[in-house]
């Protein structure tokens, strides 16, 4: 699980990214700023590009800047220095599903601030209560079939045998390693 936060204090104007369970990409457009710093550093940026001085560091050190603060130097580059818009688009820097979104359009966000909880659900556990006496069938690292729940079945290997974590009940906790392809399974399911 990783943690998307605010890099800049501002208003969420627009979120592109709103609710549990939507798959987020690297790069892609989570929610719109308003920022008078970052806003003041792109007019920078255009001023100083237009400069007969400008030179690659200057654009190095930019890109790096707005690169830190989730916004893409080719972003910045499209917008004409005359009409710069208010707020502007921040990009996720890694890719997952939303856990939880912990802000609204309107919001006011400090830096620092958590916007957002992404998981990688690529690979997941499903997990399955066996009784005590099953449990000669199960070996770790052997191959099982998992159910989707959606009529389908997929199959994994067995990652955890635990006996000790239903105390008590006679039964035994399985953890099955599973490709989620396409994210057939969420948390909690």
């Amino acid at each position: 699980v990783r943690t998307v936060t605010a890099r800049l204090a501002g208003r969420v104007d627009r979120l592109y990214a709103k609710y549990e369970g939507q798959q987020v990409h690297a790069g892609q457009w989570l929610y719109d700023l308003y920022s008078e710093e970052l806003s003041a550093e792109v007019r920078k940026f255009h001023l100083l590009s237009r400069a007969e001085y400008t030179n690659e560091s200057l654009t190095k050190n930019a890109a790096s800047k707005f690169e830190q603060w989730g916004l893409a130097l080719e972003v910045v580059k499209s917008f004409d220095s005359a009409s710069i818009p208010e707020a502007l688009p921040i990009m996720a820097s890694f890719s997952g599903v939303i856990l939880s979104a912990n802000v609204r359009e309107g919001d006011y966000v400090t830096e620092g601030s958590t916007l957002f909880r992404l998981a990688d659900l690529s690979k997941v556990w499903a997990e399955a209560e066996f009784y005590e006496n099953e449990a000669g069938e199960l070996s770790r690292f052997r191959t099982v079939e998992v159910s989707d729940n959606g009529g389908g079945w997929v199959a994994g290997k067995i990652a955890q045998v635990d006996a000790g974590a239903a105390t008590g009940s006679h039964k035994i906790l399985v953890r099955v390693a599973v490709k989620n392809t396409n994210n057939r399974f969420k948390p909690g399911l």
